[in-house]
């Protein structure tokens, strides 16, 4: 089978979608862990069926895979970013230690989607590779932000083999299914829940906005999912 490649955006199902579907089909020895660039570039040519990790589009050019199989999980931006936040607070016992959490206890709700590297990272992972590291940096809101989101969707329609959307699982999962040729096997949880965490509607009014201003491209990049997830099922 051609090698598939689930760009894993945090906090959108991503988990969960893989073991309904990608598990039915992939062996364990027949799977890989992306680790960064650098031991992308120290395992070119390596075969396997399956890459785990997060990484944005485009990473299969470093493992020379010729016939890549995309798939990702998008999320209402609002949603995902109170989610990622509060997950990475809850994230910090004397086993773990979230990798942000230093930035997530500085920094109110707010205040940490201020950061560029934390803005849009919808966009960013299926923009691309340069797309997704120049965005660490540099905001996407900017100028050049267009770019990206223009790159972003032109990827969800003609490179991904399908996306799909947190809030519309089952129908998502059914896609995947068939186009992997697998069944649906769904999860007996929830994996990963995010405890003591607030909803939209608990937030006040000009915090929500102010959220959907920091990651602006991936509002766009999220209504454009929702509006052409149907077509797929016709394709």
């Amino acid at each position: 089978m051609d090698p598939i490649f689930f760009t894993h955006i945090p906090k959108t199902a991503s988990t969960s979608l893989q073991r309904a579907v990608v598990d039915n089909v992939v062996d364990e020895e027949c799977r890989h862990r992306y680790s960064g660039v650098k031991s992308a570039l120290l395992s070119q040519n390596l075969s396997f069926d399956f890459l785990e990790g997060h990484y944005p589009y485009g990473i299969h050019t470093l493992y020379r895979a010729t016939s890549p199989q995309y798939f990702v999980m998008l999320r209402d931006p609002i949603d995902r970013a109170i989610s990622h936040y509060y997950f990475i607070k809850a994230s910090n016992s004397s086993t773990y230690t979230h990798p942000q959490a230093d930035a997530a206890y500085k920094n109110n709700l707010v205040d940490f989607y201020r950061r560029p590297r934390y803005q849009n990272p919808q966009t960013r992972y299926t923009a691309g590779i340069q797309w997704h590291f120049a965005g660490r940096y540099i905001s996407l809101n900017g100028f050049l932000g267009s770019q990206a989101l223009a790159r972003a969707k032109s990827n969800l329609r003609e490179k991904y083999e399908a996306f799909g959307l947190k809030e519309r699982f089952r129908d998502s999962a059914d896609l995947f299914a068939s186009r992997i040729g697998t069944r649906v096997q769904l999860p007996e949880r929830k994996h990963q829940r995010t405890p003591n965490r607030p909803s939209i509607s608990d937030l006040d009014d000009g915090v929500v906005r102010k959220l959907e201003q920091l990651n602006a491209r991936d509002v766009s990049l999220y209504q454009f999912a929702v509006d052409h997830f149907g077509c797929q099922f016709n394709e």
